[in-house]
Protein backbone atom coordinates (compact mmCIF):
# COMPACT_ATOMS: atom_id res chain seq x y z
CA UNK A 1 0.00 0.00 0.00
CA UNK A 2 1.53 3.42 -1.05
CA UNK A 3 0.94 6.20 1.94
CA UNK A 4 0.29 9.37 0.73
CA UNK A 5 0.12 13.01 2.95
CA UNK A 6 -2.92 14.17 4.36
CA UNK A 7 -1.78 17.73 3.69
CA UNK A 8 -1.01 18.04 -0.03
CA UNK A 9 -1.76 13.81 -1.16
CA UNK A 10 2.16 13.26 -2.21
CA UNK A 11 3.77 10.20 -1.87
CA UNK A 12 5.00 9.70 1.46
CA UNK A 13 8.72 7.98 1.10
CA UNK A 14 9.30 4.58 2.85
CA UNK A 15 12.64 6.32 5.23
CA UNK A 16 9.61 8.96 6.31
CA UNK A 17 7.46 6.39 8.19
CA UNK A 18 7.18 5.21 11.51
CA UNK A 19 5.49 1.60 11.74
CA UNK A 20 5.18 1.23 15.15
CA UNK A 21 4.06 4.90 16.03
CA UNK A 22 1.92 4.29 13.02
CA UNK A 23 3.04 8.47 12.14
CA UNK A 24 4.72 10.08 9.22
CA UNK A 25 5.91 13.21 7.62
CA UNK A 26 5.48 14.64 4.21
CA UNK A 27 9.07 15.23 2.68
CA UNK A 28 7.37 18.06 0.60
CA UNK A 29 5.24 19.87 3.01
CA UNK A 30 6.93 18.49 6.34
CA UNK A 31 3.28 17.92 7.96
CA UNK A 32 2.95 15.15 10.13
CA UNK A 33 0.34 12.70 10.35
CA UNK A 34 -1.26 9.55 11.87
CA UNK A 35 -2.20 6.85 9.25
CA UNK A 36 -3.89 3.98 11.67
CA UNK A 37 -6.93 5.07 9.93
CA UNK A 38 -5.99 5.94 6.22
CA UNK A 39 -5.22 1.76 6.17
CA UNK A 40 -8.51 1.10 7.72
CA UNK A 41 -10.53 3.48 5.40
CA UNK A 42 -8.22 2.06 2.17
CA UNK A 43 -9.25 -1.46 3.41
CA UNK A 44 -13.13 -0.03 3.39
CA UNK A 45 -13.18 1.60 0.60
CA UNK A 46 -14.47 -0.60 -1.40
CA UNK A 47 -17.46 -0.99 0.32
CA UNK A 48 -18.22 2.77 0.48
CA UNK A 49 -21.74 4.10 -0.09
CA UNK A 50 -21.91 6.16 -3.19
CA UNK A 51 -22.40 9.69 -3.20
CA UNK A 52 -25.21 11.34 -3.66
CA UNK A 53 -25.65 13.30 -6.40
CA UNK A 54 -25.83 16.95 -6.08
CA UNK A 55 -29.34 18.99 -7.11
CA UNK A 56 -27.82 21.05 -10.11
CA UNK A 57 -26.77 17.46 -11.74
CA UNK A 58 -28.44 15.38 -13.97
CA UNK A 59 -27.38 11.92 -15.07
CA UNK A 60 -28.69 9.97 -18.44
CA UNK A 61 -27.35 6.52 -18.15
CA UNK A 62 -28.10 3.73 -21.58
CA UNK A 63 -26.17 0.79 -22.46
CA UNK A 64 -23.69 2.28 -24.90
CA UNK A 65 -23.41 5.97 -23.72
CA UNK A 66 -23.56 7.80 -20.27
CA UNK A 67 -24.81 11.31 -19.90
CA UNK A 68 -23.53 13.81 -16.56
CA UNK A 69 -24.76 16.90 -16.66
CA UNK A 70 -23.89 20.04 -14.26
CA UNK A 71 -25.47 23.74 -14.21
CA UNK A 72 -22.83 26.03 -13.36
CA UNK A 73 -25.29 27.90 -10.80
CA UNK A 74 -25.09 27.06 -7.54
CA UNK A 75 -25.17 29.17 -4.19
CA UNK A 76 -21.73 30.27 -4.43
CA UNK A 77 -23.18 32.12 -7.81
CA UNK A 78 -24.66 34.25 -5.07
CA UNK A 79 -21.13 35.54 -4.09
CA UNK A 80 -20.15 36.57 -7.78
CA UNK A 81 -23.70 38.12 -8.10
CA UNK A 82 -22.91 40.32 -5.56
CA UNK A 83 -19.08 40.69 -6.02
CA UNK A 84 -19.60 41.96 -10.00
CA UNK A 85 -22.92 43.96 -9.38
CA UNK A 86 -20.87 46.31 -6.38
CA UNK A 87 -17.99 46.29 -8.97
CA UNK A 88 -20.06 47.53 -12.25
CA UNK A 89 -21.71 49.86 -9.90
CA UNK A 90 -18.33 51.83 -9.32
CA UNK A 91 -17.31 51.80 -13.08
CA UNK A 92 -20.45 52.85 -14.16
CA UNK A 93 -20.93 55.69 -11.65
CA UNK A 94 -17.13 56.89 -12.78
CA UNK A 95 -18.48 56.54 -16.47
CA UNK A 96 -21.93 58.36 -15.99
CA UNK A 97 -21.22 61.07 -13.99
CA UNK A 98 -18.63 63.19 -16.36
CA UNK A 99 -21.05 61.83 -19.39
CA UNK A 100 -23.92 63.92 -17.24
CA UNK A 101 -21.62 67.04 -17.49
CA UNK A 102 -20.85 66.99 -21.39
CA UNK A 103 -17.69 65.26 -21.11
CA UNK A 104 -16.83 61.56 -22.39
CA UNK A 105 -13.98 61.49 -20.26
CA UNK A 106 -15.47 58.99 -17.68
CA UNK A 107 -16.60 56.56 -21.33
CA UNK A 108 -12.73 56.61 -22.59
CA UNK A 109 -11.69 55.68 -18.62
CA UNK A 110 -14.54 52.56 -19.01
CA UNK A 111 -13.01 51.36 -22.41
CA UNK A 112 -9.10 52.06 -21.47
CA UNK A 113 -8.95 51.08 -18.02
CA UNK A 114 -8.36 47.72 -16.89
CA UNK A 115 -11.11 48.16 -14.23
CA UNK A 116 -13.47 48.53 -17.35
CA UNK A 117 -12.45 45.68 -19.30
CA UNK A 118 -12.69 43.57 -15.75
CA UNK A 119 -16.42 45.07 -15.24
CA UNK A 120 -16.84 43.65 -19.29
CA UNK A 121 -15.24 40.55 -17.97
CA UNK A 122 -17.53 39.68 -14.67
CA UNK A 123 -20.45 40.84 -16.71
CA UNK A 124 -20.19 37.45 -19.14
CA UNK A 125 -19.19 35.42 -16.04
CA UNK A 126 -22.11 36.16 -14.18
CA UNK A 127 -24.27 35.52 -17.59
CA UNK A 128 -22.47 32.35 -18.32
CA UNK A 129 -23.33 30.67 -14.58
CA UNK A 130 -26.79 31.36 -15.15
CA UNK A 131 -27.30 29.80 -18.48
CA UNK A 132 -24.04 27.86 -19.16
CA UNK A 133 -23.92 23.44 -17.89
CA UNK A 134 -20.87 21.26 -18.39
CA UNK A 135 -21.62 18.09 -19.93
CA UNK A 136 -19.93 14.73 -19.97
CA UNK A 137 -20.56 12.37 -23.00
CA UNK A 138 -18.64 8.59 -22.16
CA UNK A 139 -19.71 6.11 -25.39
CA UNK A 140 -17.71 3.31 -26.30
CA UNK A 141 -15.24 5.26 -28.22
CA UNK A 142 -14.83 8.75 -26.20
CA UNK A 143 -15.29 10.72 -23.69
CA UNK A 144 -16.30 14.49 -24.69
CA UNK A 145 -16.79 17.43 -22.06
CA UNK A 146 -18.70 20.63 -23.76
CA UNK A 147 -19.42 23.98 -22.36
CA UNK A 148 -22.28 26.13 -23.36
CA UNK A 149 -24.28 27.21 -24.81
CA UNK A 150 -21.95 30.36 -24.65
CA UNK A 151 -18.39 29.81 -25.34
CA UNK A 152 -16.16 28.73 -22.92
CA UNK A 153 -12.68 27.67 -22.98
CA UNK A 154 -11.93 23.66 -21.71
CA UNK A 155 -13.64 21.44 -24.68
CA UNK A 156 -12.74 17.86 -24.58
CA UNK A 157 -12.51 15.14 -27.00
CA UNK A 158 -10.57 11.88 -25.57
CA UNK A 159 -10.17 8.46 -26.74
CA UNK A 160 -11.56 6.66 -23.91
CA UNK A 161 -8.77 3.72 -24.32
CA UNK A 162 -6.33 6.36 -23.53
CA UNK A 163 -8.01 7.14 -20.13
CA UNK A 164 -6.36 5.36 -16.90
CA UNK A 165 -7.97 7.08 -14.19
CA UNK A 166 -10.11 10.29 -13.28
CA UNK A 167 -9.38 11.88 -9.57
CA UNK A 168 -9.94 15.32 -7.99
CA UNK A 169 -7.56 17.79 -7.07
CA UNK A 170 -7.56 20.29 -4.19
CA UNK A 171 -6.05 24.06 -5.11
CA UNK A 172 -4.95 25.87 -2.33
CA UNK A 173 -4.21 29.60 -2.68
CA UNK A 174 -3.85 33.07 -0.73
CA UNK A 175 -6.59 33.25 2.46
CA UNK A 176 -6.74 30.04 2.32
CA UNK A 177 -8.90 30.07 -0.80
CA UNK A 178 -9.22 25.83 -2.06
CA UNK A 179 -10.58 24.83 -5.63
CA UNK A 180 -11.01 21.93 -7.36
CA UNK A 181 -10.24 20.34 -10.31
CA UNK A 182 -11.42 17.33 -11.92
CA UNK A 183 -8.72 15.67 -13.73
CA UNK A 184 -7.86 12.43 -15.75
CA UNK A 185 -4.64 10.28 -15.68
CA UNK A 186 -4.29 8.87 -19.19
CA UNK A 187 -2.10 6.08 -19.97
CA UNK A 188 1.15 8.15 -20.83
CA UNK A 189 0.65 9.03 -17.20
CA UNK A 190 0.01 12.54 -18.56
CA UNK A 191 -2.83 14.71 -16.89
CA UNK A 192 -5.58 16.42 -18.50
CA UNK A 193 -8.17 19.15 -16.45
CA UNK A 194 -11.68 18.22 -17.58
CA UNK A 195 -13.24 20.09 -15.17
CA UNK A 196 -12.38 23.31 -12.75
CA UNK A 197 -15.09 25.50 -11.07
CA UNK A 198 -16.89 23.72 -9.64
CA UNK A 199 -17.35 22.21 -6.03
CA UNK A 200 -15.57 18.93 -4.70
CA UNK A 201 -19.00 17.14 -3.62
CA UNK A 202 -19.90 18.02 -7.82
CA UNK A 203 -16.54 17.07 -8.93
CA UNK A 204 -16.24 13.56 -7.05
CA UNK A 205 -19.68 12.69 -7.69
CA UNK A 206 -18.49 13.69 -11.64
CA UNK A 207 -15.86 11.32 -11.17
CA UNK A 208 -17.90 7.89 -9.24
CA UNK A 209 -20.19 8.26 -12.49
CA UNK A 210 -17.64 8.03 -14.75
CA UNK A 211 -15.44 5.59 -13.28
CA UNK A 212 -18.50 3.45 -12.63
CA UNK A 213 -19.46 3.47 -16.20
CA UNK A 214 -15.95 3.16 -17.60
CA UNK A 215 -15.33 0.08 -15.26
CA UNK A 216 -12.04 1.99 -14.09
CA UNK A 217 -11.22 0.84 -10.39
CA UNK A 218 -11.02 3.84 -8.07
CA UNK A 219 -7.59 3.95 -6.98
CA UNK A 220 -5.76 6.87 -5.04
CA UNK A 221 -3.16 9.30 -7.15
CA UNK A 222 -0.75 11.13 -6.25
CA UNK A 223 -2.59 14.83 -5.31
CA UNK A 224 -5.86 13.60 -4.68
CA UNK A 225 -8.69 15.48 -3.13
CA UNK A 226 -9.45 13.56 0.44
CA UNK A 227 -12.40 14.85 2.72
CA UNK A 228 -11.46 12.44 5.32
CA UNK A 229 -7.49 12.80 5.44
CA UNK A 230 -6.98 15.72 7.96
CA UNK A 231 -5.92 14.05 11.30
CA UNK A 232 -4.04 15.79 13.94
CA UNK A 233 -1.84 14.88 16.27
CA UNK A 234 -1.25 15.45 19.56
CA UNK A 235 2.24 17.31 20.79
CA UNK A 236 3.47 13.70 22.21
CA UNK A 237 3.07 12.22 18.85
CA UNK A 238 4.89 14.38 17.19
CA UNK A 239 7.75 14.44 19.35
CA UNK A 240 8.25 10.78 19.23
CA UNK A 241 8.10 11.11 15.34
CA UNK A 242 10.66 13.45 15.45
CA UNK A 243 12.54 11.13 17.56
CA UNK A 244 12.21 8.39 15.87
CA UNK A 245 13.14 9.92 12.60
CA UNK A 246 16.43 11.18 14.21
CA UNK A 247 17.97 7.92 15.52
CA UNK A 248 17.44 6.63 11.83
Amino acid sequence: MNLFCSNCSAKIKKEDINIQRMVAVCDNCNHLFRFDDMMEKNHKRSKTLPLPRPKNITVENTINQLTVQWGWWDNASYNNLIFTFVWVGIVAMVAYFPLTAGSYSGLLFVLVCPHGWVAIGLIYNLITQIFNSTTFTIDDLTLTVEHGPLPWLGNRNIDRSEIEQLFTREIRGRKGRRTYHLNAVLQNQNEVILLKGASSEVLKYIEQEIESFMGIKNKRVAGEYDPESNINLTLGDIRSLIKGLRSK
